[in-house]
């Protein structure tokens, strides 16, 4: 059950590839939080889940990928359900879920990010949409 907000629209003569995912919620000891991406487009770390994935171990797999981070998954904040048009056509209803993690440890250095830092505030005004 999706018990968030709907961003995007939906139109009926139109299939949508659906999608869940999942996404951390991550704070530094300054109360910041831990978003990826560049120039205009920040997200939450996580991504979308592959064929028989859990959520959790969605998350995990790619904090590891993208951060080099080893996590713990907290509990769930809320859901959401997006609607895209992708590269090629492609429609999607994404159904991201946003979980409170935290990092315990750092893998090698094969992280496709580094951490952007910002404050709550500050991650509101620039976390792409």
């Amino acid at each position: 059950k999706i018990d968030g907000p709907t961003f995007g629209d939906r139109f009926t003569d139109v299939e949508y590839v659906r999608r869940p995912g999942a996404y951390a919620l991550i704070t530094n000891s300054l109360g910041e939080l831990a978003l990826v991406g560049e120039l205009s487009r920040f997200f939450f770390p996580g991504g979308g889940s592959e064929s028989g994935e859990s959520l959790e171990q969605t998350l995990i797999r790619e904090l590891k990928e993208e951060l080099a981070w080893e996590v713990i998954v907290g509990d769930v904040l809320g859901t959401a359900i997006q609607y895209i048009v992708a590269d090629g056509g492609i429609h999607y209803e994404l159904r991201p879920t946003y979980f409170l993690a935290t990092q315990i440890g750092s893998l090698d250095d094969t992280a496709q990010n580094s951490p952007i830092w910002r404050s709550p505030y500050s991650a509101s005004q620039i976390l792409h949409r």
